[in-house]
């Protein structure tokens, strides 16, 4: 991964939560699980950002900034080995949140839902 690539999947990913914050908004009346499955699509879009970024069209900067990455005066570029390194400790983070949250869908709410359910028996 470049820098390049790391500053675009962080911008993108950072306007794509925004808007998810927008649209929890919007929905603060509908239900919980709606604004549920409104996160989870916008974790999941910024866990695929990297594959993501590849396939939509970059983002042009406003005029009067720049996102272009200059090296300095005698540095060397980074080796193969260290950019192969940032996609596997990358895929490897994105692969374990991925699992950690399968995980907790496929058991269900389990016992923290049950806790907020303490009315007395004679209350309907």
């Amino acid at each position: 991964m470049t820098t390049a690539l790391l500053i675009e999947c962080t911008l993108k990913a950072s306007l794509l939560f925004a808007l998810a914050w927008a649209g929890t908004l919007a929905l603060r009346r509908s239900s919980a699980s709606a604004r549920h499955a409104l996160w989870t699509a916008a974790l999941v879009a910024a866990l695929a950002m990297p594959l993501l970024v590849t396939l939509t069209p970059a983002l042009k900067p406003l005029p009067g900034y720049s996102f272009a990455v200059t090296a300095a005066a005698g540095a060397q570029a980074p080796a193969a080995a260290a950019s192969i390194s940032l996609v596997t400790v990358w895929l490897l983070g994105a692969v374990l949140t991925l699992l950690v949250f399968l995980v907790a869908h496929a058991h269900g709410p389990g016992r923290a839902a049950c806790r907020g359910d303490r009315r007395p028996a004679h209350i309907p």
